[in-house]
């Protein structure tokens, strides 16, 4: 990992003060309003100015106290980070890999000595009898609690002095390692985060003029945390609200057009409010499987709507990597000579592809009736591997890596992946197929598969 590289090539490429100026700017927007910048990084130090003006100050003329600590916050973290050569900073770097690494400020002690008439120095130096410690434990993927001395310093002399204590670890580690795991704090947030943006961009269809279905619920979902990350994504990726409204037409075509259908088993819940704007007044039992602190919120948003339509719904908790989707299903009176629906949303393209075999072979063991179906959303293998000159999906895979959501895994030939899991491919449909703007060529590399079982 971070010995792979020398820290010249690791300054030029990743930390330098200017390159780390821009990109906090753009991840803070705070930090720009106040022109902080960065202007000196080395291993295990980092030295930043939050200059005295009109933005920063308060109603004396001074720094603001808390913009000293934000200030004190980002040096920090600059410095801890410096350490884990080559590796991009969560939600602050161009991100194309699946373990980044994961950076949060945990607690913060600040001593104000004196006001802050002048521009203000800011710096973090990580003892060396630290360094190979916290190198060794991160590259271990084990968790690294650590305390950075912050000094901060204007035309007065000492300012004032800071603690802040940090999380560090590699994002693949956040995830639960086992089925009795404790829940990561960072990773449960990280989950909702993404529920709720998805809940968002369902949400923003129905202001269009002519919108490709009617959702009055999502937007609500979604809260003003999803809002904004949505407003966020669309910024540097405005495909992502469209492909969203896509696949949420042809799922619910499928739906609404299978009069005998019995069954719908989401896998992955998330905040999708589906079973109440189809399935009002129809004979279908849902299967709603997420991760135990996923359904937990859900009913708590589900609850705060007045008179919602009601649902034979029932919940099964489930984590995907790690548990087997069939067994959990058989223990929950669900019935496998049934006409059922799988719907398999949004997931694939962020599972390996053992984790994506292993949740197909579950899906084709539950389907016993063979009008049963799943659907399933895939990439083109050429998005993964980024094989294309086309500016449109090279402008496309710059908006994912800025986010930090990158693909890692597509196919090059979907049907003869499924027909060797035991599947054939009964309908495929290009995401552009529901889009009047269908110029840009990323969505044909997009597209909505339906899967029976073979015969």
């Amino acid at each position: 990992m971070s010995s792979m590289i020398s820290w010249d090539e690791d300054y030029q490429n990743r930390m330098n003060p200017k390159l780390m100026t821009t990109l906090l700017r753009e991840a803070v927007p705070v930090l720009g309003y106040v022109n902080w910048q960065v202007i000196d990084v080395d291993e295990g130090y980092a030295k930043t100015v939050l200059p005295l003006n009109y933005e920063s100050t308060n109603q004396h003329g001074t720094h603001q106290a808390a913009l000293i600590a934000l200030a004190a916050d980002y040096t920090g973290g600059l410095a801890l980070a410096s350490l884990i050569r080559g590796i991009p900073i969560t939600g602050v770097h161009p991100n194309s890999t699946d373990n980044p690494i994961a950076l949060w400020l945990v607690s913060i002690d600040m001593n104000y000595k004196v006001p802050s008439a002048g521009d203000l120095t800011v710096t973090a130096q990580i003892p060396a009898s630290r360094v190979d410690l916290i190198r060794r434990r991160y590259e271990e993927g084990k968790i690294v609690v650590e305390r950075v001395e912050i000094q901060l310093e204007g035309d007065d002399g000492q300012i004032a002095v800071g603690t802040m204590t940090y999380f560090l670890r590699q994002s693949k580690k956040l995830r639960p390692q086992s089925s009795e795991s404790k829940l990561n704090a960072i990773f449960s947030h990280s989950i909702k985060a993404s529920a709720r943006l998805i809940a968002a961009l369902r949400g923003m269809e129905i202001a269009r003029k002519n919108p490709l279905y009617h959702d009055p619920y999502s937007s609500v979902a979604a809260s003003v945390h999803g809002k904004l990350l949505a407003e966020r994504f669309t910024k540097n990726l405005p495909q992502l609200q469209p492909m969203i409204a896509a696949r949420t037409k042809d799922i619910d075509d499928l739906i609404e057009q299978w009069k005998t259908l019995s069954q719908v088993v989401f896998v992955g819940v998330g905040f999708d409010f589906r079973p109440f704007r189809l399935f009002k007044n129809r004979n279908i039992r849902v299967f709603e499987i997420d991760l135990p602190h996923m359904l937990v919120e859900r009913e708590k948003i589900i609850a705060s709507f007045d008179n919602l339509p009601l649902v034979d719904r029932i919940p099964v908790e489930l984590n995907l990597e790690l548990d087997d989707l069939s067994v959990q299903l058989l223990e929950s009176e669900f019935k496998v000579n049934q006409e059922t629906l799988f719907i398999l949303e949004g997931a694939s393209m962020y599972f390996d592809e053992a984790s994506n075999c292993k949740i197909l072979r579950s899906i084709q063991n539950l389907m016993g009736n063979l009008h049963s179906k799943l659907w399933v959303d895939i990439v083109d293998n050429i998005i993964v591997e980024r094989r294309t000159k086309q500016n449109d999906i090279i402008k496309f895979l710059e908006g994912m890596d800025k986010l930090g959501e990158p693909f890692i895994f597509g196919l090059d030939n979907p049907h003869d992946f499924f027909q060797d899991l035991g599947y054939r491919v009964c309908k495929s449909t290009p995401s552009n197929t529901y889009l009047s703007d269908s110029s840009d060529q990323t969505y044909k590399f997009y597209n909505f598969f339906q899967l029976q079982k073979q015969e």
